[in-house]
Parts: C-alpha cells; sequence; structure tokens
C-alpha cells in the first residue's frame, strides 16, 4: 500500500523514573563537604513524534542529595531502548543537564535508558504507529487561487482538486458507495446543491432552482439526495433522486418558521431536521421519508448541528443556547443530556463509527474552544485539543479524527489529525494555505 499524508501520531510521557536520595544543593561543596556525586538521570520528552520523526529528550543528571541538575557533571551519556534503537545512542550533558533530537525505529511501549558511570535513569513512552492513509479524505480549499473542493486519496501524498471554483462552498459529503460526494456552493450567485464523481467529472447543479438551495445530504441507498431549499417562501425541507429529478417538498410551514438540515437515518427509515415551529426556542424533529409522521424530538435553546448513531438508536445534539450535549431516541423518548465537566456545547458532533464515543466542540473558559471527546452514557469525558471547529470527522476504523482549526496567529485554518488513544495533534496543511472542512471516506 502506498503511503498518503505522513501524520505526525504522537509519542507520549507515561512515567519517569529516577532514583533520587538526600536532599538539598546543586552540587556546591563547603569547607567540611565532600563533592556531591551522581546518583541518576532524569529524562523528559516534551516534543511527541511518530516512529523515525524526531521529538527531544533531555537528561539531566541527578546528585546524591537530590539536587538537580548536578552542575558538577559533564559528559556523555548513553542511550538505550527496550525493545528498539534509539538515534543518535548517547547525548551529550553539559554542567548536568543536554538536550537533543532523538529518534526511535519501534511503536509501542518501550522504556528509554540513560547510562553513565555506572548509574541510570529512565523514561517509559509510548510510540504511536507510522499513520498512512486508508480511504480517501475530501475538502476545503482556496489552494487553487479559490474556494473549491479537493481529495486526498490513498496512494496519492498530492491533494487533486475536486470541483469547479467561486463561491461559498459546503464541506463536502460522500455518497454512501464513495463514488460521488454532494455539497452546496453560491458560486451563481445563489445557493445550489451540486454533485461531482469523486474523479472531478460529471459535475452537477442538481437543485437548480432560482431559491436559495442547501444543506444536502444522502439517503443511505444512495439513489436519493436531502435538502433544504425557500423555494416556497421560507426554508423547508425537500428531497429528490440523486440526478436533481422527482423533487418532492416534505415539509409545509408558514410565516417565519422554517425546517432545516435534514439528515437521514442510518436505515433510511426516518428523517430528523431542525425547525422552530415550536414557537419558543427550536426543536429536533423527525419523519418518515415521504414527510408523515411527523415527531418532534427533543426542544433546544439554540440549535446546533446533530448526528445519528451509527446503528440509528440515538440521536447526538447539541443545543448551544443551554450549552449541553444532547441524547434522544428517534421517537422522543429517552431524552438527556450528556455532557462532560465543561459545558458550552457546539458543533461538530460527530459519532465514532463504532459508536462507542461522540466528539464535540466546547467552550472551556472564557473564548477557548476545545475537541471533547465523550462516551454515550456521559462517563469518558476527555478534552482533545483546543482551537477546533467547526468540523470534524472520524477515521473508519474509529482510531482517528481529522478536523480543521484556525492556525493561531495566523488568521487560517488548517486540517489536522489527531490519534485518539493518545490525543496527538499534527497538521496537514502547509504553510499559506487556507483548508478546512475535511470529511474521511474508507476504502481504497
Amino acid at each position: 500500500m502506498s503511503k498518503c499524508w505522513r501524520l505526525h501520531p504522537r509519542i507520549f510521557a507515561l512515567t519517569a523514573c529516577a532514583a533520587v536520595c538526600g536532599c538539598g544543593g546543586n552540587g556546591t561543596t563547603g569547607p567540611d563537604t565532600q563533592p556531591e556525586t551522581i546518583a541518576s538521570f532524569e529524562l523528559s520528552a516534551n516534543s511527541p513524534c511518530t516512529v523515525g520523526e524526531a521529538f527531544t529528550l533531555t537528561v539531566t543528571a541527578v546528585g546524591t542529595t537530590g539536587s538537580k541538575p548536578l552542575n558538577s557533571f559533564s559528559g556523555t551519556v548513553s542511550l538505550t531502548s527496550s525493545t528498539g534503537t534509539v538515534s543518535p545512542a548517547s547525548i551529550t550533558l553539559t554542567g548536568g543537564s543536554g538536550s537533543a533530537p532523538v529518534t526511535l525505529d519501534q511503536s509501542g511501549q518501550q522504556t528509554l535508558t540513560a547510562s553513565a558511570q555506572g548509574k541510570t535513569g529512565s523514561l517509559t513512552l509510548e510510540v504511536g504507529p507510522e499513520f498512512v492513509l486508508e480511504g480517501k479524505i475530501a475538502f476545503w480549499s482556496d489552494r487553487g487561487g479559490e474556494e473549491a473542493l479537493w481529495i486526498s486519496s490513498e496512494g496519492n501524498p498530492d491533494p487533486v482538486r475536486l470541483t469547479s471554483g467561486g463561491g461559498n462552498v459546503s464541506p463536502p459529503l460522500w455518497s454512501p458507495d464513495g463514488s460521488k460526494i454532494v455539497y452546496a456552493s453560491s458560486r451563481t450567485g445563489n445557493g445550489e446543491v451540486y454533485v461531482v464523481n469523486t474523479d472531478g467529472t460529471g459535475e452537477v447543479n442538481v437543485s437548480n432552482h432560482p431559491a436559495p438551495d442547501g444543506h444536502p445530504g444522502w439517503s443511505p441507498d444512495g439513489s436519493k439526495i436531502v435538502f433544504a431549499s425557500a423555494r416556497d417562501g421560507d426554508p423547508e425541507v425537500f428531497a429528490m433522486n440523486a440526478d436533481g429529478s422527482g423533487v418532492t417538498q416534505l415539509t409545509h410551514t408558514w410565516g417565519a418558521i422554517s425546517d432545516n438540515k435534514p439528515q437521514w437515518s442510518p436505515d433510511g427509515s426516518r428523517i430528523a431536521y431542525y425547525s422552530n415551529r415550536g414557537g419558543s426556542g427550536e426543536e429536533i424533529s423527525a419523519m418518515d421519508p415521504d414527510g408523515t409522521n411527523q415527531v418532534r424530538l427533543a426542544a433546544v435553546d439554540y440549535a446546533g448541528y446533530f448526528d445519528w448513531s451509527p446503528d440509528g438508536s440515538r440521536i447526538a445534539f447539541c443545543d448551544v443556547g443551554r450549552g449541553r450535549l444532547g441524547m434522544v431516541n428517534p421517537d422522543g423518548t429517552g431524552h438527556s443530556d450528556i455532557v462532560g465537566p465543561v459545558p458550552g456545547c457546539f458543533e461538530p458532533i460527530r459519532w465514532a463509527p463504532d459508536g462507542s464515543q461522540v466528539t464535540y466542540n466546547a467552550w472551556m473558559t472564557g473564548t477557548r474552544s476545545a475537541l471533547c471527546i465523550i462516551k454515550p452514557d456521559g462517563s469518558g469525558f476527555r478534552e482533545l485539543t483546543g482551537g477546533a471547529g467547526p468540523w470534524a470527522s472520524w477515521s473508519p476504523d474509529s482510531e482517528w479524527i481529522v478536523f480543521d482549526k484556525e492556525e493561531e496567529g495566523e488568521g487560517e485554518r488548517g486540517i489536522f489529525v489527531l490519534h485518539v488513544a493518545t490525543g496527538a495533534v499534527t497538521s496537514l496543511t502547509p504553510a499559506g494555505v487556507n483548508d478546512r472542512s475535511p470529511e474521511w471516506r474508507g476504502g481504497g
């Protein structure tokens, strides 16, 4: 299998151990004392990396009274690993401390040991495996000088432009069989829904209506597209065949009421959507694919994003106004708030393909946002990385998350990949490029 997009899964220090005895001092001596000698070494790794990628290793000499760094120690310290090869095999300490870029050739848990003059110190590390993209990632970019969708594929290390440019372009959504992508664009001055083959051919405006159209989504069998349109005056939910024929209006509201952001259930039996027809705040509703049997599922203060669980048994949704991540059954029962220790839920909400976890963005403190993860029962909350959003997508094996966030101080958004087990984050976007809205697709 050819490699594409070498990412940087990280290497994380789990434990650091060094024998330390006594107390006081920095290796200095008085008129009635003997010079302090070395007792051990302490090791730390402050720059995560993957197999073959350099990280910074710092080794510090510790004296017999616990002083560190032991200023009187200078010399070469050898480095070894419990499971692989360390390069370089030694590091030079001056004034009791030294740092150097180090690489490892094996993944998994291993122990690095520093030794000199019969004294040692160790550091246990979890080395992430080398990552090679399996499948494809579609994403938005302006790297061609205008907004367009691009694809990076297994075996093709360079992203390829997929769509025509111009106008605002929505995040890409893969068809169930992976052969097409649906998206919305205002390149004509009006919001329209487009479908394009994943080799860039056959790009078609399938909605083709004077009124604004957007928020498209595929049916599970790929034969239909559900979308929102204002063609009757207010946003309503419509469905059409994948080629744009057979347009059917599914919801009917009046006045300032709107229905929006439709999303098909995994088994194709229901369509969930947002609505403000409740009169106070907003709500998540669901209906049959023909527009019948409309049921209110949950009331929210201000609607954000929602996502069906892979088995279709639950819907995770964001109540932005209340800052809560909620769960509800497709029939409206079982409504509960599932939140971590930190409230403030907003986009994106995405289920892991194996259904074990949900990722979402949360306001942490002040205006700082973070990509977080939590189990459906509310346990296992973790903050993965700061500054993420507003889009994230899981790898098919549920081991990685690709997401976008603003590069600090650069005013541009970039695409990053995160290794879920370790929380390691690495940029996939080259400098000076604005990328966002990545969507992962398995297969070749």
